[in-house]
């Protein structure tokens, strides 16, 4: 009751500051447009205290209700959910196989190179492709006379033609090498089953012969850029034979030509290459005394392959 009371009076004198304030700021209107005008105070009467006093007192004393308004549920959130994690990236495809060698073992050596050269000392290796050819012959005599042994790399397809010359090649102690069977200078880029022909063709006529090879040539020398064609060889267990010297005597270039180039390119261990069919070969036929004569001054030793196939 007493708090009520003590409400009441400051009420009333609130109302009393608000009155006069009022007052104040017509006064100064009025000053500023003309003569003053005695301000009219409004008198408070005992009936305006009494019912602003009573107006106090008669408020509630308990607590006073307050109306909230209630919090609207939150909206659930606008935003994507999370993307699922990135799949992991797919790993790259096995690389193909070298082409055509599926089924084929592995290359193992010394399969797995091409023979060039053979030992360090001073021996040279002279080979002849391409026979045999009605110019074999000849050749077999050149080198009966000057007591050397070679290797010749035969075309199967040609052996039934000339089996004196063949039988007297073999009885003379020389060296054997497959050719294939009817020279595709395109061999190593032929299907396995192809490549097997050719070289086991040659491979079944030779041992009619009574003799087998531990070698093969490609025709051009081209064993290609996969290992096709050799790991062929390797099922024959015939090595990959290939030159360190070549005059090009295929091309006939002169019978100079020819002696200089085997003269001034040879090296230890070097296989030569020559040729005693496929063509002409008058030209390297003139020049083969001349090439034995001049390897043998340089202190080299001629001899064959050895039929083995170990080079």
């Amino acid at each position: 009751m007493r708090t009520a009371r003590t409400v009441g009076v400051a009420v009333g004198a609130v109302l009393v500051v608000v009155l006069t304030g009022t007052l104040i700021v017509r006064a100064g209107l009025a000053g500023l447009s003309g003569p003053a005008v005695p301000p009219t105070v409004p008198s408070i009467s005992q009936e305006t205290t009494t019912a602003s006093v009573a107006a106090a007192t008669s408020a509630p004393t308990g607590p006073i209700p307050v109306t909230v308004a209630p919090i609207p549920p939150t909206p659930p959130p606008t935003t994507s959910p999370p993307a699922p994690p990135a799949a992991a990236p797919t790993p790259p495809a096995a690389a193909d196989p070298p082409a055509g060698s599926a089924g084929l073992p592995p290359l193992t050596a010394p399969y797995d190179t091409v023979l060039r050269t053979s030992g360090g000392d001073r021996v040279a290796y002279l080979t002849f492709d391409d026979g045999p050819s009605k110019y074999t012959g000849r050749v077999l005599d050149i080198l009966a006379a000057a007591g050397v042994k070679a290797t010749f790399c035969q075309i199967g397809s040609q052996l039934g033609d000339y089996p004196d010359t063949e039988r007297r090649l073999i009885g003379d102690g020389h060296s054997v090498c497959n050719h294939s069977w009817t020279h595709p200078v395109n061999i190593a880029a032929l299907p396995p089953t192809d490549i097997d022909q050719q070289i086991g063709r040659t491979q079944q006529a030779l041992a009619g012969l009574g003799v087998t090879a531990r070698y093969f040539r490609a025709p051009g020398g081209d064993f290609g850029a996969t290992s096709t064609l050799r790991q062929v060889c390797q099922q024959y267990q015939t090595r990959p034979l290939g030159w360190a010297v070549d005059p090009q005597d295929w091309k006939k270039p002169g019978t100079p030509a020819i002696v200089q180039t085997v003269l001034g390119t040879i090296t230890p261990g070097a296989v030569i290459l020559l040729h005693d069919g496929g063509g002409n070969r008058e030209q390297t036929l003139a020049a083969l005394p001349a090439i034995i004569t001049g390897l043998q001054a340089q202190g080299y030793t001629l001899a064959a392959l050895p039929p083995d196939g170990t080079g």
